[in-house]
């Protein structure tokens, strides 16, 4: 299954209209409580805001990647797409 980049919606443009690839800067990370496996990606690209969500098979990994995208928060897509991530195996 494909994680990166993820496949981005919003609820303000039909869905021929949405990017697809490493687009936009990341505004925010977030988890819901009930979703511990799942991690949604907030860009902004042009005028637009984007969601978009990466799932796991455990919490571990998911915590892991979290915590990582946390730390980006106000990087481009395209530019944590770049970074080695091999420390975080």
């Amino acid at each position: 299954m494909k994680l990166w980049p993820p496949d981005w919606s919003n609820a303000y443009q039909a869905k021929e209209r949405w990017p697809h690839g490493e687009i936009g800067m990341l505004e925010n990370v977030s988890m819901h409580e009930l979703l511990d496996r799942c991690i949604f990606l907030h860009v902004k690209h042009d005028v637009f805001y984007y969601v978009g969500s990466m799932y796991f098979d455990d919490r571990a990994s998911s915590m892991m990647v979290y915590t990582f995208l946390k730390s980006v928060v106000g990087r481009s897509i395209a530019e944590i797409g770049d970074l080695d991530v091999s420390h975080l195996l």
